[in-house]
C-alpha cells in the first residue's frame, strides 16, 4: 500500500509540517525546527523549520541543512557524534545521508529497527534520490 509523504496544502494552518524561509543577516544560527506533541505523549502533531539565508551561503549549500531539520521534523531529537552523518550537528559535507542516519529512522519508525528493512536508494524522474524505509506491521502488531 503507498502513502504520499510530501503534500503541498494552500494554508500552513492546514500543514503538518512549516518551513519558513527568512532572508537575514549572517547570525549564529542557520535552521531551527520546532517540533510539537500531544500532550503527555510522543507523538508529533506539527512541526516547524525555519531556514535562514546568508549571502555567504550559495543556494546549494542548503540541501543538508533542510534535510537535518527534517530529520527533527521527523522525531530525531539530538544530534550524531558522527561528522560523516546528516544528524551531526553541523550536518555532513556530501549532503547524503548514510547507513547511520537511515538505521536512526528505522529505530524511530520500525520498532527499533528489529522489523524495518531499507531498499537500495533510488533517484525520481527529477533527479532526487530517495531512501526507502519499510516496516513489517504484521510482526509489529503480533507483538
Amino acid at each position: 500500500m503507498g502513502r504520499d509523504f510530501w503534500v503541498e496544502v494552500g494554508l500552513a494552518s492546514a500543514a503538518d509540517m512549516t518551513v519558513e524561509v527568512k532572508t537575514t543577516a549572517p547570525q549564529s544560527t542557520l535552521a531551527l525546527t520546532t517540533v510539537f506533541f500531544t500532550q503527555g505523549s510522543n507523538i508529533i502533531t506539527r512541526a516547524e523549520m525555519v531556514v535562514n539565508t546568508w549571502a555567504s551561503l550559495p543556494e546549494t549549500g542548503y540541501a543538508g541543512t533542510a534535510t537535518h531539520e527534517l530529520g527533527h521534523g521527523l522525531g530525531i531529537g539530538g544530534h550524531s557524534q558522527n561528522p560523516l552523518d546528516i544528524m551531526y550537528f553541523t550536518g555532513n559535507a556530501s549532503d547524503l545521508l548514510t547507513t547511520r542516519d537511515v538505521n536512526t529512522l528505522r529505530t524511530a519508525y520500525c520498532d527499533f529497527g528489529t522489523n524495518g528493512k531499507t531498499l537500495p536508494p533510488s533517484r525520481s524522474k527529477e533527479g532526487l534520490l530517495s531512501e526507502t524505509i519499510v516496516c513489517d506491521l504484521n510482526d509489529l502488531h503480533s507483538k
